[in-house]
């Protein structure tokens, strides 16, 4: 009896993000990373046997982060079991920013959504510390009085409030804010508001 020679199978893997191993031990701490690609996508060919019950994790997917910011599209890195073959590689596009934390002083925090006839507003911590993500052609020389950064005291009466620090990042759209801090902003009645309320009372 002649036996025909088993033809090569084709076969799709798919890897998401989460079964990717991302390699950032040579990538600058001031630098962060964002991975754009939910799926990536690989061809592989083999025996029937061989490829059948292969699944993402048989491959050690993994990927270096390159040490500069910018846009990459890096092909996937893989381990290839024996007896098969990598026909279409798959590619992760990154997003690698910088990172920068900035100490703010607070004098160039706006205060926003005031009711000015009413009631004093004082930002009572001489500073807050952010950090930010962007090009590294923007933020390696950005100081915070170039920043547009405020709290909203919408809504808010008498008392010491503590309020996130926001960046209002309109004119300056690549910068980002990663993290924040909050500040205690104190509001009192005005003089004659007190005035007032105390000839009311009387």
């Amino acid at each position: 009896v002649h036996v025909g020679i088993k033809p090569f199978e084709y076969k799709t893997i798919e890897f998401s993000k989460d079964d990717i191993y991302v390699n950032w031990i040579y990538i600058d701490s001031s630098l962060d990373w964002t991975m754009i690609t939910d799926k990536v996508t690989m061809v592989i060919k083999g025996k029937s046997e061989d490829v059948a019950n292969l699944v993402a994790t048989d491959f050690s997917p993994h990927i270096t982060l390159p040490v500069r910011d910018g846009e990459y599209e890096l092909p996937l890195q893989v381990t290839m079991p024996d007896n098969v073959t990598l026909v279409n590689f798959g590619y992760v596009k990154l997003n690698i920013v910088m990172k920068k934390r900035i100490t703010a002083n607070t004098e160039n925090i706006n205060i926003l959504n005031k009711s000015d006839e009413e009631y004093d507003y004082v930002i009572t911590d001489e500073r807050a510390s952010i950090t930010l993500n962007g090009p590294s052609d923007i933020l390696e020389g950005i100081t915070d009085d170039e920043l547009n950064l405020y709290v909203d005291t919408a809504g808010l009466t008498t008392g010491v409030h503590r309020l996130p620090v926001r960046l209002n990042n309109a004119g300056m759209t690549e910068v980002t804010l990663k993290s924040t801090s909050n500040v205690s902003v104190k509001i009192t009645p005005k003089m004659n508001q007190q005035e007032t309320s105390a000839q009311a009372d009387g």
